[in-house]
């Protein structure tokens, strides 16, 4: 808001390449960064590490897929296979959408195949009734809802592969 009080934003690249996971609790949204304390299951990881490795995950407590698999059951605490780029876009624009790399650094994903892992999610007891839209890096992922700022409607949010990437989506005249 402060910002567009100055400047007129054309454009917000989000890029979270932050190991995350969400899940409900009540009526809110938790999201564990890869930092989040959590217990290590060494019963579980000999399950878990092949479905990792194919999204190209270690097996190791920092993934999403790592915390959601080895918590403990709650039907009405799912977790979820999105992250925070997701939540936020969806917040922004509506669309839940993430790119294929950060898809890919939570856990749920089969990398080589380009698509989401609906076995691990299942094992892992993962709600997959909210599965993201899957999107190239720097892929528009919609325009902001009208209201979040003065001229957000007219404000692109993309998905970013590091910082160049998302900051060259949002400056005008710098990049298609």
């Amino acid at each position: 808001n402060k910002l567009s009080e100055e400047y007129q934003i054309a454009g917000i690249g989000i890029d979270t390449h932050m190991y995350s996971v969400c899940r409900r609790i009540g009526d809110e949204t938790v999201v564990y960064q890869w930092n989040c304390v959590w217990n290590r299951d060494r019963e579980m990881e000999p399950v878990l590490k092949e479905h990792l490795l194919a999204s190209g995950c270690q097996n190791d407590t920092i993934f999403g897929a790592y915390k959601a698999a080895t918590a403990e059951k709650h039907p009405d605490q799912p977790f979820y296979a999105y992250d925070l780029q997701a939540y936020l876009f969806r917040a922004l624009t509506g669309r839940l959408a993430v790119d294929y790399s950060t898809a890919a650094s939570g856990g749920f994903f089969l990398a080589t195949e380009k698509k989401w892992n609906l076995a691990f999610m299942e094992l892992a007891g993962v709600d997959c009734s909210q599965l993201p839209d899957l999107l190239l890096p720097n892929d528009k992922v919609g325009m902001l809802k009208a209201g979040l700022f003065p001229g957000s409607e007219n404000v692109a949010a993309a998905t970013g592969l590091g910082d160049g990437a998302s900051a060259c989506y949002a400056c005008k005249h710098l990049s298609s």
